[in-house]
């Protein structure tokens, strides 16, 4: 469980400033943390670009690119 704690606080951050950087208010951002139903689709897995792709006006997958970039920064 230590891990999913970790995770859920990485992404928590990384959402954050993705946030910030477009001006949308964090708390309004419904941050969830789900494991995959399918073992090839990964570990983990969050809706977050799905709930973001409206209101940027964006296709999610490009958000999903975008806060997986920050991930590494």
């Amino acid at each position: 469980m230590k891990v999913w704690i970790h995770i859920r606080r990485v992404l928590t951050q990384t959402v954050k400033r993705f946030a910030d950087r477009y001006g949308l208010d964090p708390a309004t951002i419904k941050i969830q943390l789900e494991q995959p139903k399918f073992e090839n689709q990964g570990d983990f897995a969050t809706p977050v670009a799905m709930g973001l792709a409206r209101p940027l006006k964006r296709p999610p997958i490009s958000i999903a690119e975008e806060i997986a970039g920050m991930l590494d920064s």
